[in-house]
């Protein structure tokens, strides 16, 4: 029996494309990693250093469960939807309940706010993880076709960029908007953001097709799990990732204190700079697959920390200036369209790889090391950036010492820069896959593919 290509290589509808890309609009982390921290302290009234081990505690011991559950959702049944549509859209609904209680449980307790904080932020890492891995295991089972990948990619990157301008921009504006009613703004964003979330991911899911099959049936054993995460591409990835994420982390969790206490309240520079980082992000979004096919992926992937680690230096000139932070924004927009890109090819490259060393498809596994980088960056990262505010003598809605307003500078300009260079070097001497393995390792899962169909 020949093996039809056309059910796993090509023929993508343009309808299938922005469905993908759909499944981007989702701005739970985003929300969390840059206003909870701050809800926290100047909403809830909870200490930063309290918030600080919260972060640590709670998000880097649930990151080390989430290959567990990536294990899980691989070895779940097969839905009508598929292997993971139909738990993407069950996830999707629990954590949506469950991000209600992360925000507005401590604040509507009159006592023990601290202990429902840690208890709905435990449930969101767990609750996220049914949404996010379902999620981040679509795109190498939708289709084995490299510029199919890179279209999906570039359709949910250019998703991804409304999503970032809706959440860079509105939040904001409704927070400056609102003025002291900062609970019933929180509200509005909150409500907003868990409506959007249902939506798109719903629609999403019923517009996109599974079709790529493991080669071999047989499901990998859970002792299986520490090899897999452990083979080199797979393993340097997850390295830089982290490191990404983490700098991102501690400057987003500190990006409301610098506009708060730095820049007087000026939200409306982030609502500006959002549409300054679109503009930027745009052209490389669209141009990422010819610069992919032309410099291939891990170098553009290195290139785009230089920019990075650049983008924020410039802004060390004067911290307080609105016209150079515009500038860090525009500069530092072109390699995020490149990464938003190229990141989630590069993982359905080591899922591919995977299979092609150990003989085992395991994309929810792989997959769950997005959520793993995620939350414990974000614990990480938030707990960087509070125990430094605590550190330095943050007040909460009080003007700040020179010290505190130098711990804040830390946070959102210094710590990208560093993890930034650091990243460059694990990268470039830990990660192994270049364009020419890619193309082995593809031909040779498809040559098993038709081997496997011929035998049946």
């Amino acid at each position: 029996m020949k093996l039809n290509l056309s059910a796993i290589t090509g023929n993508l509808k343009l309808k299938e494309y922005f469905s993908f890309g759909l499944l981007s609009i989702n701005g739970y982390m985003l929300m969390v990693n840059t206003y909870l921290m701050i809800f926290y302290t100047d909403v809830v009234g909870l200490d930063p250093a309290a918030i600080a081990t919260l972060f640590l505690v709670t998000r880097v011991a649930d990151g080390l469960n989430d290959p567990i559950m990536g294990y899980v959702v691989d070895h779940l049944p097969r839905t009508k939807l598929g292997r993971f549509r139909g738990y993407l859209l069950i996830g999707t609904a629990i954590c949506t309940l469950n991000y209600f209680l992360l925000w507005f449980g401590p604040a509507w307790a009159s006592t023990g706010k601290l202990a429902i904080a840690y208890a709905s932020y435990i449930l969101f890492g767990i609750t996220y993880d049914m949404m996010q891995i379902p999620n981040a295991s679509l795109l190498p089972s939708i289709t084995a076709d490299q510029k199919d990948r890179a279209m999906l990619s570039t359709f949910k990157g250019s998703v991804a960029l409304i999503n970032s301008l809706i959440y860079g921009m509105i939040p904001p504006m409704i927070i400056q908007m609102m003025g002291d009613a900062k609970l019933s703004a929180y509200y509005i964003i909150i409500f907003g953001a868990m409506t959007l979330a249902m939506i798109c991911t719903t629609t999403g899911v019923l517009g996109i097709r599974e079709r790529v099959e493991p080669v071999d049936d047989e499901k990998y054993k859970f002792r299986e799990i520490f090899s897999i995460l452990t083979q080199r591409p797979v393993f340097f990835t997850t390295l830089l990732m982290m490191m990404f994420a983490t700098s991102a982390s501690a400057a987003s969790a500190s990006s409301m204190y610098f506009f708060t206490y730095m820049l007087d309240g000026r939200f409306d520079v982030i609502s500006i700079s959002s549409i300054f980082s679109t503009i930027s992000v745009v052209p490389t979004v669209l141009l990422a697959g010819w610069l992919v096919q032309k410099f291939g992926k891990k170098r553009l992937m290195l290139a785009l920390l230089v920019v990075y680690a650049l983008g924020f230096a410039i802004r060390l000139i004067n911290v307080t200036s609105i016209p150079l932070f515009y500038a860090s924004v525009l500069i530092n927009g072109f390699p995020l369209g490149i990464f938003n890109v190229v990141s989630p090819t590069i993982q359905a490259d080591n899922i591919d790889y995977v299979e092609y060393k150990l003989n085992r498809r395991a994309e929810a596994g792989i997959s769950s090391l997005d959520s793993f980088v995620i939350k414990s960056s974000h614990g990480i990262g938030g707990a960087i950036g509070g125990y430094v505010l605590s550190s330095t003598g943050y007040v909460a809605n009080q003007p700040q010492t020179d010290l505190a307003k130098f711990g804040i500078v830390f946070n959102t300009i210094w710590m990208p820069i560093i993890t930034y260079i650091i990243g460059l070097f694990v990268f470039g001497f830990g990660y192994n896959l270049n364009s020419k393995k890619v193309a082995e390792v593809n031909e040779t899962l498809l040559q098993r593919r038709e081997a496997k169909n011929s035998d049946s």
